[in-house]
């Protein structure tokens, strides 16, 4: 019988595998953002837009009290100063319209008036005034025209902004082909003479639903700042 005798094993010893190891996952730091610094606004600037806020606020409320004056009834439907004026006085009836519109039938006009069946005298002025016939094509007359307009024309709500047509404009403007020297009125201060006020029209062909007719078209209607505590328009 064979004998076995202890012998050193050859085999060498085994490890242990190493431990696998994972990758560390840093914290992704995100970039600092500066904060933002807002340009220095000079005074002047900070005063526009602190208008600019005012005026939005006020155009809010005023389209607030237009929807609320909406609702009147109809006997309260008057304006203080033009319901007193030698205007069209359109009093709402509703949804239909006025009560013209709801009696014209199709292809008329809201009310048809002639030359011959519009009033032929003046209106009557405050004391110490008087109307005048304007001719700008002298040159005296369309500098007082263009004086007026450019002091008490239209302006925005501050004072600080008005049109300023030239004379050259105002003349185009006023004398088309076909014009009428005797469209073109003033309003004047009988002692000094000055101008205080005026009115133009050129004549317009207007086509409504088919039906042509022969109109006016207002423009430059202007009263100096002083008159109109006096309910001059």
């Amino acid at each position: 019988m064979a004998s076995f005798t202890d012998q050193p094993s050859t085999d060498a010893p085994k490890k242990e595998p190493d431990a696998v190891s994972e990758p560390v996952q840093e914290p992704v730091q995100e970039p600092v953002q500066e904060p933002v610094q807002e340009p220095v606004l000079s005074a002047s600037e900070q005063l526009r837009r602190l208008k600019i806020k005012e005026k939005v606020a006020e155009a809010q409320a005023a389209m607030a009290r237009s929807q609320a004056s909406s609702s009147l009834s109809k006997k309260d439907d008057r304006h203080k100063f033009w319901s007193t004026q030698p205007v069209s006085q359109q009093l709402m009836t509703g949804a239909t319209g006025s009560p013209d519109e709801e009696d014209r039938k199709p292809g008329q006009p809201l009310r048809h008036q002639t030359v011959e069946g519009t009033r032929q005298e003046p209106y009557p002025l405050p004391a110490g005034f008087e109307w005048t016939t304007l001719d700008v094509t002298d040159e005296s007359q369309l500098d007082e025209v263009y004086t007026l307009l450019n002091r008490h024309y239209v302006e925005d709500d501050d004072n600080m902004f008005r049109f300023d047509y030239s004379r050259p404009f105002l003349r185009w403007a006023v004398c088309p082909p076909g014009y009428s020297p005797d469209l073109h009125l003033g309003v004047k201060a009988c002692k000094s003479g000055k101008l205080m006020g005026v009115i133009t029209a050129i004549p317009q062909s207007m086509c409504v639903e088919g039906s042509r007719s022969d109109m006016v078209e207002i423009n430059f209607l202007c009263v100096h700042k002083k008159l109109r505590s006096k309910r001059l328009a």
